[in-house]
């Protein structure tokens, strides 16, 4: 009982912060209508795969919550950029491909930087044990999200 009252209060702060971050702003990609309701979805799932307590969760979420935002932003760089070099591919040149190419691979090892910055201070609000179930749920959360589209 007290994990869902948990769930049901993160989630809704989680969607008061949705919607100031989708208020429009200088960014060229606007949020998707559903975002809230994806993002209620992940709280949920993450809060219940992580099994996490009142006061984990106090702490943990506003980390996360960071931690997405970076990792949205370079989604987003990486969705424009691959979705320029789908468009743009027969018009640009082998340089302007190659340094496509680059930007996409340096947008990879920022990822990867980002989770590897992240990753203390994951471990500064959660046991080890939840931030290894972190990673594998955040998977599961894809691949379930994933399901849900397939079954439309």
């Amino acid at each position: 009982m007290r994990t869902i009252t948990t769930t049901m209060i993160l989630a809704g702060m989680l969607l008061a912060l949705v919607s100031l971050n989708a208020q429009p702003g200088p960014r060229k990609m606007q949020a998707h209508p559903n975002m809230g309701a994806l993002e209620a979805q992940r709280v949920g799932f993450l809060t219940t795969r992580l099994g996490l307590t009142t006061a984990e969760a106090e702490k943990f979420w506003p980390v996360y919550n960071e931690f997405r935002k970076e990792k949205n932003i370079i989604r987003i760089q990486m969705r424009s950029l691959m979705m320029d070099g789908a468009n743009k591919a027969e018009q640009l040149s082998d340089a302007e491909l190659k340094k496509m190419a680059e930007t996409y691979i340096e947008l990879e090892k920022k990822d990867a930087a980002l989770i590897e910055t992240f990753y203390p201070k994951f471990l500064a609000v959660l046991p080890i044990s939840k931030v290894v179930k972190l990673y594998g749920a955040e998977q599961a959360f894809k691949k379930e999200l994933m399901d849900q589209m397939r079954n439309k």
